[in-house]
C-alpha cells in the first residue's frame, strides 16, 4: 500500500512539475521581490469569450497629484518546455520605431490616450520598455514539436488577456472619463531554452544565438489592428529582467501623472490645448478615443 501511495505521488509531482506549475510560484516571487504587488490565477472578462485565466500578474500603482490612480501591469503567461526550445524569428525589416512602440501600448481608455500624448517623449523613447533592436523579433516556433503551433497559441493567448486586462478599466457608460490610467505588456515566462534565428546573406542561411530575453512585434494576434510588443524571457535570465522592468515602471508611472490630470482637464473645460503632446510618428491613422471625445467636446462646445 506504501508503495502504491508513493508511486502516485511520484507521478503527481512528475505532473506538477511538467504542466508548469512550480514555474508560476517562481516567477510571481521574483516578480515579488523587484517590488511588484502580485496575484497568480487570476482571471480577465473581456465580455465575448467569458474568464480568461492568468498565469500571474504583477503590477505597480500610483496617484497623479489629483489622486487619479495609474496602473501598469506584466502579465504574465508561463510555460514549461525544457525539452522543446522557443526559436524567435528576427528581421531588420521588422523594426519598429520607439514612438510607434509607446503610441501603440495596450492600455484602457484612459492609458491608451496618456501614453500616446508621450509617443515622441525622449526619455520613454531610450527605455528598453519601448526599444526594437537592430533585427526585431516577428514570429517564432516551439522547437522540436508536432501539430499544435504552441508558440502562435501561447502568444494569441498572452494578448488576449493582456487586452481584457486594460479593458477590464474602461468606464460602463462610454463617453465618461475612465477614473484610472492603465497600461498592460504581455510576458511569457518559459522553463526552457530560447534562441533567436537571423538569417545571414552571405550563407544562405538560418544562424541561431541563444538568449534569455527577446521580444516580438506580433501581428497575428487578430485581437488588435497593430502589432502588439510581447516579451518572451527564460526563467534564469528573469530575475534581472523584473528589476529592469520595475525601475522603467517608475520612470513611466512619473511621466503618466501629469498627462493623466491634464486629460481630466482638457475633458472637463472643453480644451484640448491644455494637454502637453510630445508628438512622434505613432503608426495610428486615428486618435485614441478618450482624445476623440475630447475634441468632439471643444467641438461642441
Amino acid at each position: 500500500m506504501t508503495e502504491d501511495k508513493d508511486t502516485l505521488t511520484g507521478k503527481v509531482d512528475k505532473w506538477i512539475n511538467t504542466e508548469g506549475y512550480p514555474l508560476e510560484y517562481f516567477t510571481a516571487n521574483t516578480f515579488q521581490k523587484a517590488g511588484f504587488s502580485v496575484s497568480q490565477g487570476d482571471y480577465s472578462h473581456d465580455g465575448d469569450s467569458g474568464p480568461r485565466e492568468i498565469d500571474v500578474l504583477a503590477w505597480s500603482s500610483g496617484r497623479t497629484e489629483e489622486q487619479r490612480l495609474i496602473r501598469l501591469f506584466n502579465v504574465v503567461e508561463c510555460k514549461w518546455t525544457r525539452n522543446k526550445p522557443w526559436v524567435v524569428f528576427t528581421s531588420p525589416n521588422a523594426r519598429r520605431k520607439s514612438s510607434e512602440i509607446i503610441a501603440q501600448t495596450l492600455g484602457s481608455r484612459g492609458g491608451a490616450a496618456a501614453i500616446w500624448a508621450h509617443a515622441g517623449n525622449p526619455e520613454l523613447g531610450g527605455l528598453e520598455l519601448f526599444q526594437s533592436s537592430g533585427s526585431a523579433g516577428f514570429g517564432g516556433r516551439q522547437a522540436l514539436s508536432d501539430g499544435q503551433d504552441k508558440f502562435y497559441s501561447s502568444l494569441r493567448s498572452i494578448t488576449a488577456a493582456t487586452l481584457a486586462t486594460v479593458n477590464s478599466y474602461n468606464p460602463q457608460i462610454a463617453y465618461d472619463f475612465p477614473d484610472a490610467c492603465v497600461l498592460a505588456f504581455p510576458v511569457i515566462v518559459i522553463d526552457g531554452d530560447l534562441f533567436e534565428a537571423h538569417y545571414a546573406a552571405d550563407t544562405d542561411a538560418l544562424h541561431l544565438e541563444p538568449r534569455e530575453h527577446t521580444r516580438c512585434h506580433w501581428r497575428g494576434s487578430g485581437y488588435s489592428p497593430f502589432p502588439v510588443t510581447i516579451e518572451i524571457v527564460t526563467k534564469t535570465g528573469l530575475p534581472d529582467f523584473a528589476s529592469r522592468r520595475a525601475a522603467e515602471f517608475a520612470v513611466l508611472e512619473q511621466a503618466l501623472r501629469p498627462t493623466f490630470d491634464q486629460l481630466r482637464h482638457c475633458y472637463d473645460k472643453k480644451d484640448p490645448g491644455l494637454l502637453a503632446i510630445h508628438g512622434g510618428v505613432t503608426g495610428m491613422s486615428g486618435d485614441p478615443a478618450l482624445w476623440f471625445d475630447i475634441l468632439r467636446r471643444a467641438e461642441n462646445g
